[in-house]
């Protein structure tokens, strides 16, 4: 990371092995307990003490709750640091110490619409006209801060991208939950009774396996039809579709039977 002139570049203590492809990519590798990064040891430090002095390096000033600039930061960035703040209960200060996320793909995007690639090393590659070490964290850094500095974007167009810490970390949950309860409805589509893009829309509306079985066994067919239809902002919840509807509750009577 980059702030006011300071850079901020730690390594962590892997707690499983490297694998080869890592290795090649990052130019990281471990001999028994020692760090080699382009054969070069490092020093590493366990995960909480490297978020620890991440943070620290967030507030060195004390100038309050900063917004992080990341190029795929949303997608990528945002739910590794955060599932690495759970495990180690530092969630609520990271959440004191970044106010924003500013992910700068779509601001590129909206900024130079048309090209083919926007991954970070094709972007500097097309817009600055040179090449730097990708897969360094710190070098990644340095070349999204020159990009920016570059193009500069107007502040309208980063606000369109940037988003509360609070929200991204609702969007991982609302991720995790619906990835849950995917995982329920599994016997659904093994069995081909609904499509992969329909147990998709059911399980991030809330619903698992177990909740549509208790509609079936409550009112059987018209238990399931109010539950996938429920309206929602002028939509069904699920799907309207009668097809759709008996294939499912076609399983339920199958599945049930068998129970008893």
């Amino acid at each position: 990371a980059l702030r006011e002139g300071r850079t901020f570049n730690e390594y962590i203590l892997p707690k499983k092995p490297i694998s080869k492809k890592a290795e090649e990519v990052t130019g990281i590798r471990m001999n028994g307990l020692k760090m080699y990064h382009h054969n070069k040891e490092v020093s590493p430090v366990p995960i909480k003490t490297g978020l620890t002095n991440f943070l620290n390096f967030l507030n060195f000033n004390k100038s309050g709750a900063c917004v992080v600039i990341g190029h795929n930061i949303i997608s990528y960035d945002v739910p590794v640091l955060v599932n690495a703040f759970r495990n180690c209960c530092l969630v609520n200060v990271f959440l004191e110490n970044v106010q924003g996320i500013c992910d700068t793909l779509p601001v590129f995007k909206a900024t130079n619409p048309g090209l083919t690639s926007y991954s970070q090393v094709n972007f500097y590659n097309q817009v600055i006209g040179e090449s730097y070490q990708a897969h360094d964290s710190l070098q990644d850094a340095m070349a999204l801060k020159r990009l920016l500095v570059h193009l500069n974007p107007d502040v309208n167009t980063k606000l369109c991208h940037t988003y509360t810490l609070e929200s991204a970390i609702k969007r991982i949950e609302y991720s995790e939950m619906g990835t849950n309860l995917m995982s329920t409805l599994v016997p659904l589509v093994d069995s081909k009774s609904i499509s992969k893009g329909i147990a998709h829309k059911i399980a991030f509306s809330g619903l698992s396996f177990i909740h549509i079985k208790l509609a079936f066994q409550r009112n059987g067919r018209q238990g399931v039809e109010d539950v996938l239809t429920e309206d929602f902002q002028d939509k069904a919840r699920v799907t309207r579709s009668r097809k759709i509807l008996d294939s499912l509750c076609d399983f339920l009577e199958r599945f049930c039977a068998s129970e008893v």
